[in-house]
């Protein structure tokens, strides 16, 4: 769920809260976990109000007006980027100008520029700062390509000089907006200790990754990795040496592996590693091996050297199955078996061998 609420500070002033909630449930509907955020958005809220002062003291001015409008489209298309925004909202910017025959745009955010065809450098410029979360992220420029009549305020409107601060503080929102998505986006499909995967972005992972291999007629292997020794690590050096193992060790992986391949963490010490679009069993047994020489060297954790290994269980594509929680459980069955010898590999499809 998603609310905006007020309350009353003890120095009487009222603050006005955004609070946002995502529920995780397991495969029987349980409740797992949820994951919350707080925000302060009593800044937000009044810079809201006065940019609704500022749109009524625009008045009748519909070619002001309707550049905000065109920008307030531009956000609200789905599945948009930063990027894709950025340089739509610069070409709205020469017809909400009174001489747009010879107005030019330029937009700054974190030192990429997005500019209309026409720009140019000149003296006849009026611009605005784009800040997020209080911090100054770039500019908005509006100029003319030559010298117009002076009034006593210049060569722009005084609607204009307010239409530019106005887009400003339009593309200041969106960006604080597309970042909040983003980290919440992160939180919600990513493990927050590694950053990898979690279970719920492998699942979708999977599901695309077998759909290709179907189309395809390749494989997808299935790698379940358990770190051997991981308790013995927490128990001797604590948990901060354990998360930094972790941490260690997610890295490791992921550079073990091409890039459209899925590592992820689904848990304590547990990873699973997706081969997408195989061919032959050569190619995993070759990944499993480097992955277990890999986490067999010694590792230096916050100065301290520790020396761990992995056993893999191994679930194959369409040979172990058709569905994604059968092939992982078929992988942790092999996994099991792996972890009486420690330190190696084992398919399902022959239980009985151990490489």
């Amino acid at each position: 769920y998603s609310i905006d609420y007020r309350i009353v500070m003890p120095n009487k002033k009222v603050k006005i809260i955004h609070e946002e909630v995502e529920v995780f449930r397991d495969k029987h509907g349980k409740l797992k976990r949820m994951l919350g955020t707080v925000h302060d958005i009593t800044e937000r809220k009044k810079a809201e109000r006065e940019r609704e002062t500022l749109l009524h003291d625009i008045g009748e001015r519909y070619k002001e007006l309707n550049g905000l409008y065109s920008i307030s489209e531009i956000i609200d298309e789905p599945n948009i980027t930063i990027d894709q925004i950025l340089q739509k909202t610069v070409e709205v910017i020469p017809p909400s100008w009174q001489y747009p025959e010879i107005t030019c745009g330029k937009i700054i955010v974190n030192d990429k520029e997005y500019k209309t065809s026409n720009y140019k450098e000149t003296k006849w410029c009026q611009s605005s700062d784009i800040i997020a979360k209080g911090k100054k992220v770039g500019h908005i420029f509006a100029c003319y390509l030559k010298e117009m009549p002076e009034s006593f305020e210049g060569p722009f409107l005084k609607e204009e000089r307010n239409l530019i601060d106005a887009m400003a503080e339009e593309l200041s929102r969106m960006i604080e907006s597309k970042e909040y998505e983003a980290k919440i986006k992160q939180m919600a499909y990513h493990d927050l200790l590694t950053k990898l995967p979690n279970r719920k972005l492998l699942r979708d992972r999977l599901s695309q990754a077998m759909a290709f291999a179907d189309r395809n007629k390749t494989m997808v292997a299935i790698l379940y990795l358990d770190l051997d020794g991981f308790k013995k690590v927490n128990d001797t050096y604590g948990h901060r040496i354990g998360d930094l193992l972790l941490i260690d060790t997610a890295e490791k992986l992921t550079g073990l592996v091409r890039k459209y391949d899925t590592v992820a963490r689904i848990g304590g010490d547990e990873f699973v590693i997706t081969l997408d679009n195989i061919s032959n069993r050569e190619d995993i047994t070759k990944v499993a091996r480097k992955t277990l020489v890999e986490i067999f060297k010694k590792t230096m954790v916050d100065g301290i050297e520790i020396k761990i290994s992995a056993s893999i269980g191994i679930s194959l594509h369409p040979t172990d199955g058709r569905e994604i929680d059968l092939l992982l459980n078929k992988a942790d069955k092999a996994l099991y078996k792996a972890k009486k010898k420690l330190n190696c590999y084992v398919f399902y499809e022959n239980m009985e061998k151990v490489t």
